[in-house]
């Protein structure tokens, strides 16, 4: 078959199944198989497929029309201009956590004494390995329960910032000694029914990345302001990703631990989707 042949079977495949993104997703796989970028993929229309190749882009369609994720599919997820090593053992990056990794970038550049960080719930290490990359000069931590999720950051840790980032395997704060003058965290934050729903709907990702516990999501959370509270340095920031219906919530308990300058920023559709405020100190950071 040529590129174009193929495209279409895989395309109309998908779109049989309901999957709104088919071109997308069909023309993503394709390339992926042929080591081309998507501009190189449609250069190439004319051209033909090897048959292994050919056999492996079709099983992949019908590993999409099931519904596992694309990324699972391809090995990898683009973060903040980076790619990132996933598989079901992490949480796939949203584009709404760039918002999160945006707001930390922007402290970073306008507070020189912010010099120590940490990535709580780090998963694929996204959020780290990104602070890392563009402020390599920065000393970062990240932090994860999990020791599946902890092999892939590091891997992901290593192509990236060459080992420089320090991954330890904690529950919260458990293991963590030092304090730090920036936290940020995506925790989990789903309900357990939508975390239930979730797995019900085939949803391939870790269970544990996703409950927030709790009726309203936030039991972990609860945990987690205090604690960072007290690993923060005077001035020191905590920037928090949460469900837009949590936020009133939230800024209460940021409030009530004693954050000064809480704001919330919106995402990608203009929910509320990060928090973040200081601990106040005799000189900010």
């Amino acid at each position: 078959m040529t590129i174009t042949e193929l495209l279409s079977q895989g395309r109309e495949t998908l779109e049989n199944k309901g999957i709104e993104t088919a071109s997308l997703d069909a023309s993503v796989l394709l390339a992926h198989y042929l080591g081309l970028s998507r501009a190189g993929l449609y250069a190439s229309l004319r051209d033909s497929v090897d048959s292994n190749i050919e056999n492996t882009y079709l099983r992949a369609i019908e590993r999409r029309k099931e519904g596992f994720p694309l990324a699972y599919i391809t090995g990898y997820k683009e973060f903040m201009g980076l790619s990132f090593k996933v598989d079901p053992r992490v949480l796939i990056p949203r584009p709404d956590t760039e918002i999160l990794a945006e707001a930390a970038l922007e402290i970073l550049k306008t507070s020189p004494r912010v010099l120590k960080i940490l990535d709580l719930c780090t998963g694929s290490g996204c959020l780290a390995v990104t602070l890392s990359h563009y402020f390599p000069q920065r000393e970062i931590w990240a932090t994860d329960i999990s020791p599946d999720a902890l092999e892939v950051a590091r891997f992901n840790g290593k192509f990236q910032t060459l080992g420089k980032v320090k991954f330890i395997e904690s529950n919260l704060f458990q293991n963590v000694p030092e304090t730090f003058d920036l936290i940020l965290t995506n925790p989990p934050y789903l309900l357990p029914q939508e975390t239930q729903d979730c797995l019900n709907q085939g949803w391939e990702e870790p269970p544990g990345a996703l409950d927030g516990g709790g009726e309203d999501g936030l039991d972990l959370i609860r945990e987690l302001i205090p604690q960072a509270w007290d690993h923060l340095n005077p001035g020191g920031w905590l920037l928090l990703e949460a469900a837009s219906p949590q936020f009133p919530e939230l800024g209460k308990l940021f409030r009530t631990q004693g954050f000064s300058e809480v704001e919330v920023r919106q995402d990608l559709g203009s929910r509320d989707r990060i928090i973040l405020g200081q601990r106040p100190g005799p000189e900010s950071l």
